[in-house]
């Protein structure tokens, strides 16, 4: 037989790379190595395998490929992989270095040679011989010679007899040749009793508190792979009691010894605490007993342990526990009072242990959940929030040398180093840490749509994303985030500041009648980063007229916002797919198919319309397809939406809406050069900004929410909360101020309740707040219900809804006021405002005082009163400013057109 030689310099180098290092534990010790993160290990029992920690193995940094072996009785104390590798095969160098070389694809040198004959197993890799008596006498004497251990296990309730039962021992001091300050010492030994009885050459050591120095556990701890440790043989005897531990062990065969309990029950623990012995996970071995009991500790740690036996175990098995009363352990039980007879009663009554559906920890890998069954939960990775933390995919792409096989001409293949490249997705978690998603081993003959795709954190995941049609979020701002997380520099603005530089940003791009609908969008875009934090958010529609600006302000929101785009008109299943994937903000323009006021036909957009109703709430926004090969599909329509339209919505929908209305901007402002429109340049700052911006606060608007929900219950308070929690988080006085308005506004207009006493009272209390004290005009009041699009003052008067029309009715309007309160007395009269009547009544003080009181706060104080008390001060509101400066420029023209021809002919100046 022939074996290729392999370089050894190549070998060593390649040993020295992190997925070569995994690669080859991995092959070595078929799942024995256990990885552990903090110090970025891998950890056995010992160089030779088995579960446990003794032995660790670095995968990076200056010792990667390095192994330092704790294990007294390990074979090497330290080494490299190839020693590794020559301990688990019983091979020489020459042997490992050939083996790793066909694992890693190392390139070959042509020449051969004999594969050297591999080398028998140690004994130590067989089956356990006996204890040397030598040893094992010498280990007891030892004992005897230290009152320290003797009052530790006679501390436990053990006696002299049950110490000599067991065998129990000091362990010599290790390592022999170490300096004494580094020595393990004074630890007891406890030979490992086979089922015959017999004492093994395994030795476990317990540590006696504050006598032992250096021990390797504060508890104690074993080498080598978990065994079985029995109290003596187990012939004849028909029932099995699992104790957690020796020391429980030993005192419950103290207290059984001589009994009939005796005779037919054998004890057992394992020699690694938590670790499963071989045996223990074939069924046979528990079979052979008429019962089988779990002793283990009353504690989360106990409870996982007999889970994984009665799993492993696949009968009827009784669990066992100590009353908490009586402590923990079965030591704890016999110490504090516990009978023989009570222990007996206890067996008798043992309950039935069924299967548990264990709880997966959140954000850690899944190789680190025990063995189980557990609920499954795949997240849409995209902008997912959970655990805690908020998840970001993007595509990069890698570059690497890679060997690979080439064919040349004459039909000779060899390895080539070269270039290769591919796309790559990563998930940026809100932390600064960067994870890959991976298809997680599975069972062999697993199907692929029952297959596991998650990250390293242990979050699953639907599919592997495909972040790049939809992400807005761009490579080097991610990168600059994570390096400022990841050194402790601030990664984004005080919110406060992003609020200002939005809020100015939306003054440019469009005009709206009403000041705080700017603070609604900009809190709608700043909430769109941190949607999933909350279980509902609403919907928000862009309407207006043709040419009022609808769509330019739609398109410059999704620049804005979390993976924003725009979605024309379309086939609803396309639609309804886009809302599906992008998983960000969707705009849904010129969407005049969604339901009308007076109620029109919907049913040509049905399934959108039945998409928008349960898409505010995440709990109902997940609705199941059948694609065309006839599988289920999942799409999840949860997400913030604006929809742009002329129409309106029907009331379902706009109860989950708040609606912004566009009109074509007054004269003035349109030369005033204000509105510039799109700047994709000043979005695409602010856009990567908060991005950082959600990724590092989607916890705390979380935790705010939760708070504020706890006391909130309907619908429309529902929607408002995620907008509030953006206010709170800005510490922003004057944006939370005007967010605050625009939310009662919304709150007072809802479609299904307005009526015409509501808008008239609600233009009233602006009027006083804009500096009216005394008195109040009609043609001001109309003015200002004008400001207000749920009038429909301004639309042609077949569009305006019946119940609405008595708005335009003088008189009408002044029986409103006084059934309202707002007027004071009956008396009313007319002065001439620019050369135009204005009728005037008197305010009630009492709601006047009510409206100062109530709307504003100390820092946001109302218009300075309009000065004078006699009727003049009823047409202040028009008397004391120029056009170009007052509020109801745009609507003056419409309203009033005497009185704006009038004052621009006989005031230039103020008519400006």
């Amino acid at each position: 037989m022939s074996s290729r030689r392999y370089n050894v310099d190549e070998i060593k180098d390649l040993l020295t790379q992190e997925r070569n290092i995994v690669q080859v534990l991995e092959a070595l010790y078929n799942g024995d190595a256990t990885y552990d993160r903090q110090t970025n290990t891998y950890r056995l029992a010992d160089i030779r395998g088995g579960e446990g920690k003794s032995c660790q193995i670095k995968i990076s940094g200056q010792y990667a490929g390095r192994f330092v072996d704790f294990n007294p009785s390990g074979s090497r104390e330290k080494g490299s992989l190839i020693d590794a590798v020559m301990e688990v095969q019983g091979s020489d160098f020459i042997g490992a270095i050939t083996w790793l070389g066909e694992l890693l694809g190392a390139s070959p040198r042509l020449q051969s040679v004999a594969t050297p004959a591999r080398r028998e197993p140690s004994p130590a890799s067989q089956e356990l011989a006996p204890v040397n008596p030598e040893s094992h006498q010498r280990m007891q004497r030892a004992l005897e010679r230290c009152p320290e251990a003797i009052a530790y296990l006679q501390g436990r309730g053990l006696t002299s007899k049950t110490i000599m039962r067991f065998g129990l021992g000091i362990a010599q001091a290790y390592p022999p040749r170490a300096p004494m300050e580094e020595q393990v010492t004074g630890a007891i030994a406890s030979p490992v009793v086979d089922r015959n009885g017999r004492f093994l050459s395994r030795i476990p050591k317990t540590t006696v508190p504050g006598f032992t120095t250096n021990p390797r556990d504060e508890k104690g701890w074993s080498t080598g792979s978990p065994l079985t440790y029995w109290n003596g043989p187990a012939r004849g005897k028909t029932v099995l009691f699992v104790a957690e531990g020796m020391k429980d062990l030993w005192r419950l065969s103290q207290e059984i010894e001589g009994t009939s309990l005796d005779s037919r029950l054998a004890i057992i623990t394992s020699t690694h605490g938590s670790g499963i012995p071989d045996e223990w996970r074939d069924s046979e071995f528990w079979k052979q007993w008429d019962a089988v009991y779990l002793g283990q500790d009353n504690d989360a740690a106990g409870e996982r342990m007999a889970q994984k036996i009665r799993e492993y175990a696949f009968r009827d098995i009784r669990r066992i526990e100590v009353p908490r009363a009586k402590g923990k352990d079965w030591t704890d039980f016999f110490q504090n009072g516990g009978s023989l007879e009570d222990f007996e009663e206890l067996i008798e009554t043992a309950p039935s242990l069924g299967l548990r559906l264990p709880e997966p920890s959140p954000n850690r890998p899944l190789e680190e959940d025990d063995d189980g069954t557990y609920e499954i939960e795949r997240i849409n990775i995209n902008g997912a929030f959970v655990g805690g933390y908020m998840y970001y995919p993007f595509r990069v792409r890698e570059t690497r040398t890679e060997s690979q096989w080439v064919t040349e001409a004459d039909g000779t293949r060899h390895k080539q180093a070269l270039k290769v490249h591919a796309r790559l997705t990563q998930v940026v978690r809100s932390d600064g840490i960067v994870l890959t998603p991976r298809e997680m081993p599975a069972p062999a003959g697993t199907p692929d749509d029952s297959r596991i795709v998650a990250l390293e954190d242990g979050t699953i995941v639907s599919a592997v994303p495909n972040p790049e049609d939809y992400s807005t979020w761009r490579y080097r701002s991610i990168r600059q985030y994570i390096d400022n997380v990841q050194s402790g520099r601030p990664p984004h603005r005080p919110l406060d500041e992003i609020v200002d530089d939005l809020v100015a940003y939306l003054k440019t791009l469009t005009w709206l009648p009403y000041e705080s609908d700017y603070a609604l969008l900009a809190g709608y875009v700043l909430m769109s980063y941190v949607f999933n934090a909350f279980d509902a958010i609403p919907m928000i529609l862009i309407n207006g007229e043709k040419g009022s600006g609808k769509s330019t302000t739609a398109e410059g929101l999704a620049d804005l916002s979390y993976n924003g785009h725009v979605l024309g008109a379309g086939s609803e299943k396309a639609m309804i797919r886009f809302v599906d994937q992008a998983r960000g903000l969707v705009v849904l323009d010129d969407l005049e198919k969604v339901g009308r006021r007076n109620g029109s036909d919907v049913s040509e957009f049905s399934d959108v319309n039945q998409m928008l109703k349960v898409s505010y709430n995440k709990a109902t926004g997940v609705k199941t397809v059948v694609d065309k090969h006839g599988n289920n599909q999942r799409l999840m329509f949860y997400g913030p939406k604006i929809i742009t339209n002329i129409s309106g919505l029907d009331p379902v929908n706009e109860s989950r809406t708040y609606t912004v209305y566009c009109r074509p901007m007054p004269a003035e402002v349109a030369a005033s050069g204000q509105i510039t429109g799109l700047n994709r340049e000043i979005s695409h700052e602010l856009r990567q900004e908060m991005h950082a911006w959600g990724m590092c606060n989607a916890l705390a608007a979380n935790t705010a929410y939760r708070k504020r929900m706890a006391s909130l219950g309907d619908r429309a308070k529902q929607i408002a909360a995620p907008l509030e929690v953006i206010a709170e988080l800005s510490e922003h006085v004057g944006f939370a101020s005007a967010l605050k308005d625009a939310l009662d506004r919304q709150t007072a207009k809802r479609t299904d309740d307005v009526t015409p006493m509501e808008l008239v009272r609600l233009a009233s209390e602006e009027i006083v707040l804009r500096g009216a004290r005394h008195y109040i005009t009609a043609e001001q009041l109309r003015c200002e219900l004008a400001l207000m699009p749920e009038s429909m003052l301004l639309r042609d008067g077949i569009s305006v809804p019946e119940d609405l029309a008595v708005l335009k009715d003088t008189r009408w309007l002044g029986k409103a006021l006084m059934a309202l309160d707002i007027r004071k007395t009956n008396a009313s009269s007319r002065r001439r405002l620019y050369g135009v009547y204005n009728r005037w009544y008197d305010l009630n003080p009492k709601f006047v005082a009510e409206v100062l009181e109530s709307k504003r706060e100390a820092d946001d104080a109302p218009a300075a009163a309009y000065p004078g008390d006699d009727t003049r001060h009823a047409l202040a509101y028009c008397e004391n400013t120029t056009c170009n400066l007052c509020p109801y420029a745009s609507v003056c023209t419409a309203v009033m057109p005497e009185v704006r021809a009038a004052k621009r002919q006989s005031d230039p100046q103020a008519g400006r």
